[in-house]
């Protein structure tokens, strides 16, 4: 709403399926989270050890990496319905990745300091 930059994850992600909007943002909340817990299967199992500094850390660099690394996907994004219609902002823009590194910011933060503390609980 802030910077009235139209992009909707949720969206993006189920609109894929549907062009129903509440539908789409309902499967894109499941797909969301797949993504999410494949996003921490991979820190936990394999990126968290090779970085350095505190667990919050660690999750930040993960989740920024991730972004950055997959974010040229959006290169791709005349191919979605949604935005090709003009239902859904672009996201191969400045604003958009961005805001997107903001959230990813937050995850990778989050991800990592919970891990770190389910992690001392039960150990894997």
């Amino acid at each position: 709403a802030l910077t009235e930059n139209d992009t909707d994850d949720l969206v993006m992600l189920g609109g894929l399926f549907t062009t129903d909007r509440r539908a789409a943002r309902r499967l894109g909340v499941a797909m969301h989270a797949g993504n999410s817990m494949v996003a921490g299967i991979v820190y936990a199992g394999a990126a968290r050890d090779l970085l350095p500094g505190p667990e919050w850390l660690r999750g930040t660099a993960f989740a920024i990496v991730e972004n950055t690394a997959l974010y040229p996907l959006a290169l791709l994004e005349d191919l979605h319905p949604a935005i090709r219609e003009g239902r859904l902002a672009r996201y191969w823009t400045w604003t958009s990745f961005l805001q997107g590194t903001g959230r990813h910011v937050a995850f990778g933060a989050v991800m990592g300091v919970v891990y770190s503390r389910l992690r001392v609980r039960q150990p894997f």
